[in-house]
């Protein structure tokens, strides 16, 4: 897979989203029920019972990989509001 100038491997790639997402609480990870005439997608299943876990288990070990690769480093800051935040402090 390559864009952006990072190019990773499918096997890597398969490596970081098995990471990712193995630590959520249901195989499916992101799965669907039916509540009467609605299908819904549950995205509470993550580390943190929180939707951003979906894609942000990710993008982290896809930041971690590419700066690996090239030999760099990062500081990633990031904010949560507190109405969303699914545990204490």
């Amino acid at each position: 897979m390559s864009g952006g100038g990072a190019e990773i491997t499918l096997g890597d790639f398969e490596s970081i989203v098995s990471a990712a997402y193995g630590g959520f609480d249901v195989p499916e990870v992101c799965p669907i029920r039916r509540v009467g005439d609605l299908w819904l997608m549950e995205l509470f299943h993550g580390p943190t019972l929180a939707f951003k876990d979906v894609a942000l288990q990710l993008v982290g070990r896809l930041f971690d990989h590419v700066l690996t690769e090239r030999g760099s480093t990062a500081t990633i800051l990031g904010a949560t509001p507190r109405a969303t935040r699914a545990r204490p402090p």
